[in-house]
């Protein structure tokens, strides 16, 4: 008989999931600059109704995804639409400007959770790369979730600083853009600090450039 193989169906459903968290993902990053365009422009209550009809709009197409991936966009765009009908019922952009905060509240609530039950935030993260990880990588990985609870704190405080008594001009720059920078230059300065301490560095350019700068070698794979 010929040898008849079948092939495995693709994941579209992962696939499609996923797609969905990046364009979600997308929108989080470009929010603030989008709600001040339209604030500008329309209005606080018309910017509601804008951003509503759509999520209802990104919702209908969502179906496509499957019921996952629907699902899935409704968890995560929920937020947006409740705080849009705040901003509507009230006329308030107050409602809209609090999704960055919203994030940031979310987001302290499960590294703190973390700590309560273990392991860290971080030290999750740390073990999709490297699973044996040393107890002084342990530590660290504790000290790193607490500085970025420190660090989500004082950017919803900031963040809801601007909403109360700054302009929205500048709670679009804070939001947008500096706190993404400032997030940027905390995940590289733990980088840094991580190699400079541990070493493990792989066979990557930036790996074998920091080995150089920072004086210590361990093979691709190797433990330092």
């Amino acid at each position: 008989m010929p040898d008849v193989r079948t092939e495995a169906p693709p994941r579209t459903g992962t696939i499609r999931t996923s797609l969905v968290g990046v364009l979600v993902g997308a929108l989080f990053v470009v929010y603030p600059f989008l709600v001040y365009v339209a604030l500008t422009q329309w209005g606080a209550r018309s910017t509601a109704g804008l951003v509503l009809g759509s999520l209802a709009l990104w919702g209908f197409r969502a179906r496509r995804f499957g019921q996952q991936g629907f699902r899935s966009l409704m968890l995560q765009v929920g937020g947006i639409a409740l705080l849009s009908l705040g901003t509507l019922v009230s006329g308030s952009p107050a409602f809209l400007q609090q999704m960055p905060v919203l994030i940031s509240a979310l987001l302290l609530v499960t590294f703190v959770a973390s700590l309560v039950r273990p392991p860290p935030m971080i030290e999750r993260y740390a073990r999709m790369i490297t699973p044996d990880l040393s107890e002084g990588e342990i530590r660290h990985c504790r000290a790193v979730t607490w500085v970025w609870i420190v660090f989500l704190v004082g950017n919803a405080a900031i963040a809801e600083a601007l909403v109360l008594w700054g302009s929205v001009e500048a709670w679009a720059l804070y939001a947008g853009g500096i706190a993404y920078v400032l997030m940027g230059l905390l995940f590289a300065g733990e980088y840094l600090v991580r190699k400079a301490r541990f070493g493990r560095f792989g066979g990557a350019w930036h790996d074998r450039v920091l080995a150089r700068l920072l004086g210590r070698w361990s093979p691709p794979g190797g433990n330092p």
